[in-house]
């Protein structure tokens, strides 16, 4: 057994959870004799709603992926709060989480082609049957020897070197 040891910090009442444990619990107590019970009841009852919600997500990603694109007709047809989680879904399965407003601001694009949402390192593309993740693109420097002969020293990009300049190029 792990013995219980006592954070210095949960006597201090400068921070937050301390003064809801210390002030606001008890007072909910004081007001509803049955409030534990209530919330214990609530969080399980949400709990099974996020499953139940969390399988129809799972199904509805795969009625909506279509060579790795979100079909925007198959989408509209979920539930809103299914809709959000295959979103989401989608979005994990690229390796990204988004929070709760980017999920709302995805879900808001679905109806307007040509949007775009940044997230991450790319971009959440609305094509107007579709919706698909894509990474920004990256490009490789190509440096070029430029010499004083070359007279392109105004350029920007050049950097100047032992051997002459070098211009990244993109």
């Amino acid at each position: 057994a792990v013995p219980y040891v006592e954070d210095s910090t949960n006597a201090s009442e400068a921070y937050t959870r301390n003064r809801i444990r210390r002030r606001v619990l008890p007072e909910l107590k004081a007001l509803n004799p049955a409030f534990e019970e209530s919330v214990l009841r609530l969080a399980a009852s949400a709990a099974e709603d996020e499953e139940y919600l969390s399988s129809l997500a799972g199904e509805g990603l795969q009625k909506a992926l279509l060579d790795g694109r979100l079909q925007k007709d198959v989408m509209l047809t979920l539930p809103l709060p299914v809709r959000k989680r295959v979103l989401a879904l989608y979005l994990e399965s690229k390796g990204l989480s988004v929070t709760w407003e980017g999920l709302q601001r995805a879900n808001d694009l679905l109806l307007k082609p040509g949007s775009r949402l940044s997230i991450g390192e790319g971009f959440l593309f609305f094509d107007g049957e579709s919706c698909y993740y894509q990474k920004k693109e990256t490009h490789a420097p190509v440096c070029f020897l430029l010499t004083p002969e070359a007279g392109i020293w105004k350029e920007t990009g050049v950097f100047f070197g032992e051997k002459g300049a070098c211009q990244l190029k993109y």
